[in-house]
């Protein structure tokens, strides 16, 4: 195999022949032993810049990864790490969002350190909704700008709806910035049921024309109504119910029983008299209260 060879000239090959060494690695047999963590040396020593030759354009790093990753099926997070640190180098941010689409094996913390660091802006909204860090995903979504993908991750915490009520308010102030945006402002009502009109009243200028949203207003009324309603059918329920329930209390105080002196205990078959028992006047049956317990 000469598997140590590999491993010792492939760190100078890389820096004066990177893509016959790459083949090399991927062409069988050393495709089939040899180990990818162990060719991170060769793998940091090369720069395209320098080491690739003339008729050669590709990354070499990035085409051994890549190789790696989908016909390996490598879940190795150096890897992982590796080529999402060379993909954020790249002028095109929308490899690297596909690539953090498609792969779970990578350090988010680190990925979200090196997007930052690129200005990857579309990257670190994805990484903020993979780590449920929701508000820095739309307040990174709002400074794109990107309004449809501030508005889908305000609806990512469905287990929070203070959250996505917040994350929603937000997304409304902003839009609001500029007057002209009040219809647009007021459409943001018919895409989620977290904020209602009055939530985001505070946000409207001073002065402004209540006809522009007259039929929101007319509509959040009616569903002032509707609540209101429900709100009254519930109590009336309540109400009915808590009164049966007194009723059935009041009922059960006058209800009684007959024991005689000789009935026993269902259970035990001693006599029931002489020791607490529970009667049970529709069956007349008769238990001791400790050999119930015992159940």
């Amino acid at each position: 195999k000469h598997e140590p060879l590999w491993y010792q000239f492939s760190p100078t090959l890389m820096q004066h022949h990177p893509d016959r060494l790459v083949q090399g690695w991927m062409t069988e047999p050393p495709a089939r032993f040899l180990n990818p963590s162990k060719l991170v040396p060769a793998l940091v020593k090369y720069d395209p810049r320098l080491h690739n030759p003339p008729a050669v354009t590709e990354n070499q790093v990035i085409v051994y990864l890549q190789w790696v990753i989908a016909k390996r099926r490598s879940a190795d997070p150096v890897m992982h790490n590796l080529l999402l640190s060379l993909y954020a180098r790249q002028p095109d941010g929308a490899v690297l969002l596909q690539f953090l689409q498609g792969s779970q094996h990578y350090d988010k913390k680190y990925a979200l350190r090196l997007c930052i660091d690129a200005g990857k802006t579309l990257a670190c909204v994805h990484i903020y909704s993979q780590m449920e860090m929701y508000e820095d995903a739309v307040a990174t979504a709002l400074k794109v700008p990107d309004l449809a993908l501030a508005k889908a991750n305000a609806e990512k915490p469905v287990d929070d709806p203070q959250l996505k009520k917040r994350l929603w308010l937000e997304i409304a102030k902003y839009v609001m910035q500029g007057q002209s945006n009040m219809k647009e402002a007021i459409d943001l009502l018919k895409e989620t049921q977290s904020i209602k009109l009055e939530d985001i009243l505070p946000f409207f200028p001073d002065f402004v024309l209540i006809q522009d949203f007259k039929q929101e207003i007319i509509q959040s009324l009616e569903d002032y109504n509707h609540e209101i309603r429900q709100l009254n059918a519930e109590m009336e329920e309540a109400t009915r119910n808590a009164d049966a329930i007194r009723a059935s209390i009041q009922e059960l105080r006058h209800r009684y029983g007959y024991v005689t002196s000789t009935q026993p205990c269902e259970l035990c078959g001693s006599p029931a008299l002489g020791r607490d028992f529970y009667l049970f006047p529709s069956c007349r049956h008769v238990f001791h209260q400790d050999c119930m317990l015992q159940l």
